[in-house]
């Protein structure tokens, strides 16, 4: 019986451990809704995208790590946008889609050096009103077969 509750209290504190929150912005205000990705062949790197309530409205920001999540450096902002998700792609493409909010049309771009540069957004989307306009998703093929790298954005 000992056993069994020792096992249950060292299950419980590895997982309570694992679900720590992690600041990666100390400007004060509220970020929510993220999404992390991890890059496929250096497991060091990783990229999260969250939204930001400011005093003006809502922010998407993209952050990178490349230390394990030790240190995080702001690599993209985006103004008025909601719904970040952010994904790797094999190679190590980096492609995040969120929601516009005044437009409430679905956008992506992609980077392909880890966030130095990102790709002009390209509007996936077309939403005729704010009813409509939901948390959107991209999942990327990550096994072989006959749809290796393609990229299914779910509205």
């Amino acid at each position: 019986m000992k056993v069994k509750i020792i096992l249950a209290v060292l299950l419980f504190s590895f997982n309570a451990m694992a679900q720590l929150p992690v600041q990666v912005s100390n400007n004060g205000y509220k970020q929510v809704e993220s999404s992390i990705a991890v890059h496929p062949s250096n497991s060091d790197i990783s990229a999260v995208a969250t939204i930001e309530l400011i005093p003006t409205g809502r922010q998407c920001l993209i952050y990178l790590s490349s230390d394990n999540g030790i240190n995080w450096t702001l690599k993209k902002s985006i103004n008025n946008a909601t719904d970040p998700v952010i994904e790797f792609d094999n190679n190590g493409n980096l492609f995040f889609t969120y929601l516009h909010r005044s437009e409430f049309e679905v956008y992506i771009i992609k980077s392909t050096n880890l966030g130095v540069t990102w790709s002009v957004p390209l509007k996936v989307s077309n939403v005729t009103g704010y009813d409509e306009a939901d948390k959107e998703w991209i999942v990327i093929q990550g096994c072989r077969g006959p749809f290796l790298d393609n990229n299914m954005l779910i509205l």
